[in-house]
């Protein structure tokens, strides 16, 4: 199993800026393994995928990024999602 977080800043303001690359990052990573976000779980978007026989998670967050796990902050929205899922922040 593996995870893969974008990050990126809610609100207009930031739409397609430097603050908001991991967002566009995942997006064109959604189009080109065709995954569909479309749950809406833990201040997020979520899909799934099964790529090269394993399952694959994607989540955009939609944290404040110093309110994330993986920048430092306390994993609000990050952290019960990979406890769920049985991940480990090093996966």
């Amino acid at each position: 199993m593996k995870l893969i977080v974008g990050l990126g800043n809610p609100g207009n303001e930031y739409s397609k800026t430097r603050h908001n690359v991991g967002f566009m990052c995942m997006d064109e990573i959604c189009k080109y393994f065709n995954v569909s976000l479309e749950q809406n779980k833990f201040n997020g978007l979520f899909g799934q995928k099964i790529i090269n026989n394993e399952k694959v998670f994607v989540r955009l967050v939609f944290d404040i990024h110093n309110e994330t796990m993986i920048i430092g902050g306390d994993g609000t929205s990050t952290n019960p999602f990979i406890l769920k899922g049985g991940a480990t922040p090093c996966q």
